[in-house]
């Protein structure tokens, strides 16, 4: 949608986040700060549901998907609820919103009230409560309807009562982000700093154990980018000897091994923007010789491969914005005869294919925040109209709703 009047002007589509088969999204038609939208995939059902009018802090932000819902924090000291129309924007509680984080049960967020702590909402203001006082909790995700988060070191969790909020053990020097796989938390410590390790916690007091000593002695591998796969749990690590690379684990020191040296000895290839689908990770990485390209990983050594080289020879593609809609791969991608367009992939390289030239020749679109809503794909693209909102009608072809 060409919410902006006339070329250049942008309306800069941010935080698309789908709910109740529409796309809302945070966006300037330029007649006051940016406000918060939704779409249905058509012009006339791409609406602005907020008309704010503070100046300065971001508006509208913090966009989230909770129980058919849309919440969102306004200025500093809001939360609020949209149902996608304008009467059913509402505010629920006056109260500092951080990121969200939603559970089968509640929806988890950040915030402060007199002091930082986790909160939860059932999207009343009576069901909006406290349930740990902590200037760092962090969640990490659910398990059996417990959410499970870190704070200061300590792995705790909750019901989403503060009489049901309980710690569980603690993880010591935390590394990268932790992950759950297969109903285990999964983390990267240093029972000795910076001895950095795969570490485990099958959410009880006593279910803390080592993976796997990957680096032997007192270094490290520093294990980071946990991204659950399947039955797998695949994440980066560095040996002493073959630099940064893709590793895999089940959960048991034979199943934790290093999938590739991509980049052979020492160098590190360091994959990014690693993705699950169907099983399988996908992500983007550069072996040396074809620059940065699409490879995937079935979590055998054999079976992880490039899938496509997008931009021939040594020439990068550097796929980026990987995200899964429809049972496929969508990304931004770059070749030389068509610049960065929007892409998808089926995981071989026959069904890899650039979706549409929406700047075309050698300018970019450059695609960005492609997310599922309904049967479209909604994404932001840059052509001479600026960057509005796009969509894509699965199976189809790519449309401006402006």
């Amino acid at each position: 949608a060409n919410l902006m009047a006339g070329p250049p002007a942008s309306a800069n589509p941010i935080e698309l986040t789908a709910a109740s088969s529409m796309i809302f999204f945070v966006a300037s038609d330029g007649t006051a700060p940016a406000q918060l939208w939704r779409s249905d995939g058509t012009a006339p059902g791409t609406v602005k549901l907020t008309q704010f009018s503070d100046i300065g802090y971001p508006t509208v932000g913090s966009l989230a998907s909770w129980s058919g819902q849309l919440f969102f924090r306004h200025g500093t000291n809001e939360l609020w609820r949209s149902n996608g129309t304008a009467a059913g924007t509402a505010l629920v509680k006056q109260i500092g919103v951080g990121a969200f984080y939603p559970t089968t049960n509640y929806l988890y967020f950040m915030a402060y009230s007199y002091s930082y702590g986790l909160w939860r909402t059932d999207g009343t203001e009576a069901g909006t409560i406290q349930i740990a006082s902590s200037y760092s909790a962090t969640p990490i995700g659910e398990i059996a309807g417990r959410l499970y988060f870190t704070s200061d070191g300590y792995l705790w969790s909750t019901e989403g009562t503060l009489e049901a909020t309980v710690k569980v053990a603690n993880l010591g020097y935390l590394g990268d982000t932790p992950a759950i796989m297969g109903g285990a938390i999964y983390y990267s410590s240093a029972a000795d700093y910076p001895n950095y390790e795969l570490w485990k916690n099958d959410g009880t007091p006593e279910g803390t154990s080592l993976v796997k000593e990957i680096r032997a002695g007192n270094a490290g591998s520093s294990p980071h980018d946990l991204t659950p796969a399947g039955s797998l749990l695949y994440f980066m690590a560095n040996n002493g000897t073959t630099g940064d690379e893709l590793w895999r684990s089940d959960g048991t020191d034979a199943g934790t091994f290093l999938l590739k040296d991509i980049l052979p000895g020492p160098g590190s290839s360091t994959p990014t923007s690693m993705v699950a689908l169907n099983g399988m990770l996908y992500f983007a990485v550069n072996n040396g010789v074809d620059g940065f390209e699409l490879w995937k990983s079935n979590g055998t050594v054999a079976g992880t491969v490039p899938v496509a080289d997008i931009a021939p020879g040594a020439t990068s593609s550097d796929p980026q914005e990987l995200s899964v809609a429809d049972g496929k791969l969508w990304f931004t991608a770059s070749n030389p005869a068509s610049g960065a367009e929007l892409w998808t992939s089926d995981g071989t390289a026959a069904g890899t294919t650039m979706v549409a030239d929406l700047e075309p020749g050698t300018g970019s679109s450059t695609p960005r925040e492609m997310t599922q809503a309904g049967r479209s794909l909604y994404f932001s693209a840059s052509t001479s109209a600026g960057r509005e909102l796009w969509g894509l009608q699965l199976a189809a072809s790519a449309f401006s709703m402006g």
